[in-house]
């Protein structure tokens, strides 16, 4: 409401400008507009006065007083002094007095003191109301000619005779500039309880304001300021000087939100024509120190889209970008800093933005992007500027990281080269081309290197990290011992270094590798308890449990599993501990456990390789429990995920088992030609060769003899096949003897069994025992069955002395007591 009636006001006096015509009116309506702080208003009606035909002597003499004090008050010292220096030959005293007073005030603000303070003396006292500006000055040039105390006295004394509002400002001010604050406060505080709308009123409470905020008194300032912003009680350009006190002190006080609310309303109150980009790129500020970058960047892109190339514009936005990258949004970082560099032409926001443009690229992953990048930064810097060492050393990295070995270490010699041993990154630059070395497999070079850099810079940390680095190296190239050595060495050497845990876990995964079981489980603990929230803690915790599995103490390695799950359920070890949990339950015979522990990885996998390698364990759990279909569905999509997997053999294999298992013979047999097809040099080739020839060997025996010859050829294919497994061999020998008794071939069975007995009696100790002594037992008992169908007892009873002697049982036992039937139910006495 109150803005409204200012508004109304300020239309009033805009119409009464509008419409006057005299010399008379349009001074009247300038001293309305001075009196309404609209002095653009009031000088453009002064000028306007000055030109009327007819203008008198004294309304001329008010014209050019207007304008002087105007131009006074704008800082325009000559053009006041112009002004005044046309002033009438005759004009009235009262004019008079008022134009020596505004010279003095000219002199005053050209730091004359002495000048002014002679005009005030020369001259009387004018009579009231001058009288208060006449003072006012006096007091002024007392002050600055270190006449203080005279000042002082001289306002007080007129005080103590009648009080004035402009001359207790004044002693307010002259007293503040003594650092007399308690008097001078006093006067402000009886000041501002003023009506606002009072000149002197108002400095009081912008004076007292400025003093609160100066003693962090945030309240206080706000309680006297934030009433009158909006209130409509003040005029607008009075309010424009309580903005930057009030939105400075948010600033300081850390409250760049508030602040850009004022920065927006101080905006909306500006004069039409005035340039908004300040304000606006100080409301983009602290938009993004409040971290509402959004808004921030919307704000910006609209003055991009207006202002475009500026170069106050081109640091806020630099601002922006480097304040996404601070809060780890990197995305948006790199478009921010894209955006810099396709708008913005100054150089140094240039160099910036493409360095932390190839930081940022760098930091992804994205290295050949970040190379392109780092050497555009390199090109853009001349020779001696501050950055241009750590873009080379970073161009060198991003090659190195790249696999350009070669490119790496030229880079980093020729760091070497142009810095010297007193540059700061010089050592750094030594360790990295050390690190070329060893990537090219030059590890001699590369340790002696790594000693000469220790050796140079013994109190540098470089040196720690280089003879860590050299135990790490030996582990790589399979060194252990000498390794672990190294390890020892640094653990003494930098008992409380700054790569301890690392030297630790590192340590403990060579023992590991040499089969040191309980020193790399030793090692391990020791990660754990020193340094439980060091990245290395994880691994060194997974690790912990598989050397306690390879201890044999199984029970406490499964409860290192489970834990690990718990504590660490998004680690990048998590899949390879469910893997290890569900194959241990499928080797103790618990399928069912391991088929749900291998479904939730499948169900959680992060790869294709991974998922794929779920799915055929937990088909295999399937066929543990029986489940064949569900074990089909498991291997058919374990085999969608990755149909190259390594696994993927065995896989196929499997679904072919599966499939017959759910006596789908026909599918079986496809699938087993498909592995056949895609893993010709896969041994499980060879076996599903056989499974096929069982295949048609089933459906031979149940519907189609044919197929029993089908079944002889493939087993003769794995059979006389020389790369074949012996166990495969053997088997395959066994059941063309047993399917050419299917057919009826007996004579041919029997020549095929007895070849399987003698294969087993010279190749017993290559062959799987279990495997052998199973197609041995059947084989021998079908020879011996054949003997006795001929009544050739001797011979059968021959086949049955080869069963005792292989010593199998059951079957040895049930093969004597054979021989005892035979012998006595037909009289064989030997």
């Amino acid at each position: 409401m109150r803005r409204r009636l200012v508004l109304f006001s300020f239309l009033l006096i805009i119409s009464r400008c509008l419409f006057a015509q005299t010399a008379a009116e349009l001074l009247a309506s300038a001293e309305t507009a001075w009196h309404h702080d609209l002095p653009e208003i009031a000088v453009d009606h002064f000028q306007r006065a000055l030109n009327r035909p007819g203008i008198t002597t004294d309304e001329e003499s008010i014209a050019r007083l207007g304008l002087a004090r105007a131009r006074l008050q704008a800082g325009r010292l000559n053009a006041a002094r112009e002004t005044l220096s046309a002033f009438p030959s005759t004009p009235s005293s009262e004019h008079l007095q008022h134009k020596r007073l505004l010279e003095a005030d000219i002199l005053l603000r050209e730091n004359a003191p002495d000048a002014a303070l002679q005009l005030l003396k020369t001259h009387p006292a004018p009579p009231a109301p001058l009288d208060i500006l006449h003072l006012q000055l006096q007091a002024r040039a007392l002050a600055a000619l270190d006449r203080s105390d005279d000042a002082v006295q001289r306002l007080n004394e007129r005080l103590q005779e009648r009080p004035d509002p402009a001359l207790q400002a004044e002693l307010a001010n002259l007293l503040s500039t003594r650092n007399l604050m308690e008097p001078a406060l006093t006067l402000w505080r009886q000041l501002a309880g003023g009506d606002p709308r009072a000149p002197h009123t108002r400095e009081a409470i912008l004076n007292l304001a400025r003093h609160y905020l100066a003693e962090n008194d945030l309240e206080s300032a706000r309680n006297l300021i934030v009433p009158l912003i909006g209130s409509g009680e003040i005029p607008r350009q009075f309010e424009q000087r309580l903005y930057p006190v009030w939105i400075a002190a948010l600033e300081t006080e850390g409250r760049p939100l508030e602040a850009a609310q004022y920065l927006r309303a101080w905006e909306e109150i500006l004069p039409p024509g005035s340039d908004r980009l300040p304000l606006r790129l100080r409301r983009a500020k602290a938009l993004i120190d409040g971290n509402e970058l959004q808004q921030a960047e919307t704000l910006l892109r609209q003055l991009i889209a207006t202002r475009g190339d500026h170069p106050d514009l081109a640091r806020v936005w630099m601002r922006l970008a480097d304040t996404h990258r601070q809060n780890n949004r990197p995305l948006q970082a790199i478009e921010a800093y894209e955006t810099h560099l396709s708008v913005f032409t100054d150089p140094p926001g240039i160099l910036q933005a493409t360095l932390s443009l190839a930081e940022l690229t760098l930091a992804r992953g994205q290295v050949a992007e970040a190379r392109i990048l780092f050497e555009r930064a390199w090109n853009q810097t001349p020779d001696d500027h501050p950055l241009r060492p750590h873009i080379l050393l970073k161009w060198a990295d991003t090659d190195y990281l790249h696999g350009d070995l070669e490119t790496a270490r030229g880079r980093y010699q020729e760091f070497i080269r142009l810095y010297g041993p007193g540059h700061e990154l010089y050592p750094q630059a030594r360790f990295q081309s050390a690190l070329c070395l060893a990537r090219r497999d030059t590890l001699n070079q590369a340790l002696r290197e790594l000693t000469q850099l220790r050796l140079a810079f013994p109190e540098h940390p470089v040196a720690e990290r280089a003879l860590l680095q050299q135990a790490v190296l030996l582990v790589r190239f399979f060194r252990l011992e000498q390794a672990l050595g190294l390890f020892d060495t640094y653990l003494n050497q930098y008992p409380e270094g700054q790569f301890v845990a690392d030297a630790l876990a590192d340590k403990g995964l060579a023992a590991y590798r040499l089969g040191f079981f309980e020193m790399a489980l030793l090692h391990f603990e020791e990660v754990l308890n020193r340094f439980p929230d060091h990245p290395r803690a994880e691994q060194a915790f997974f690790m912990r449990g598989w050397a306690l599995y390879l201890l044999e103490n199984i029970d406490e390695a499964l409860q290192v599993g489970h834990a690990f799950l718990e504590k660490h359920p998004d680690s990048p070890f998590r899949t390879d501990v469910r893997f290890w949990l569900g194959e241990h339950a499928f080797n103790r015979g618990d399928f069912e456990s391991a088929g749900e522990t291998f479904l939730h990885i499948a169900e959680n996998a992060d790869t294709p390789d991974t998922r794929s390698k779920a799915l055929y364990l937990a088909g295999r759990a399937a066929m543990g429990q029986g489940r064949f279909q569900n074990a089909l569905e498991h291997f058919t999509r374990s085999l969608e995920a990755n149909r190259n997997a390594p696994h993927s053999p065995e896989a196929l294999f499997h679904q072919g088992d599966a499939l017959t298992e759910l006596n789908r013979f026909d599918d079986a047999i496809l699938i087993f030609n498909q592995l056949i097809q895609r893993f010709p040099g896969s041994t499980l080739a060879l076996a599903a060769k056989g499974r096929i020839g069982d295949c048609h060997f089933t459906l031979g025996e149940r519907q189609d003899p044919a197929r029993l010859q089908q079944a002889l050829s493939h087993y003769r294919l794995v059979e006389e096949s020389s790369g074949a497994p012996p166990n495969l061999r053997f088997q395959a020998l066994y059941k063309i003897a047993l399917t050419l008794q299917t057919l009826g071939r007996t004579d041919e069975a029997l020549s095929q069994y007895l070849l399987v007995i003698n294969r087993f009696q010279e190749d017993r100790n290559r062959l799987d025992p279990e495997s052998a002594a199973y197609y041995f037992n059947r084989a021998a008992t079908a020879a011996s069955q054949i003997y006795e169908q001929r009544q050739e007892w001797r011979n059968a009873i021959q086949i049955y002395r080869e069963i005792v002697a292989s010593g199998i049982q059951p079957a040895a036992r049930e093969a004597e007591e054979r021989v005892q039937n035979l012998r006595r139910e037909h009289r064989i006495l030997f």
